[in-house]
């Protein structure tokens, strides 16, 4: 999606940045954001409640080792999805995260 999109106001979030997904991670749980599922490209992040977090993990390109991106209690944050490295990762309660690419 361009990021000159011309928005039209009155037609949605899914309108001017393409259809939200919910994650719904539980307690003590891991998903790796891959596959047709989550589309690879820049998103917004919301829902992160205390204990879920999203990580990068790299094992490839020179560079080897687990990142922190955003965290619980955050609220939210922006990241550029590779469709490969990005994980969410929850050691609390079940939450639901929402991903919203644009």
């Amino acid at each position: 999606m361009s990021v000159n999109k011309t928005l039209v106001p009155g037609f949605g979030i899914g309108s001017a940045f393409g259809t939200p997904s919910t994650v719904a991670l539980d307690s003590t749980s891991t998903v790796t954001l891959t596959g047709t599922a989550y589309v690879t490209g820049n998103h917004f992040i919301s829902g992160l409640a205390a204990g879920a977090s999203l990580k990068a993990v790299s094992t490839s390109n020179g560079v080897t080792g687990t990142y922190a991106i955003t965290g619980g209690g955050a609220g939210g944050g922006f990241f550029v999805n590779d469709n490969q490295s990005f994980v969410l990762v929850n050691t609390t309660t079940s939450v639901s995260v929402t991903l919203i690419p644009f």
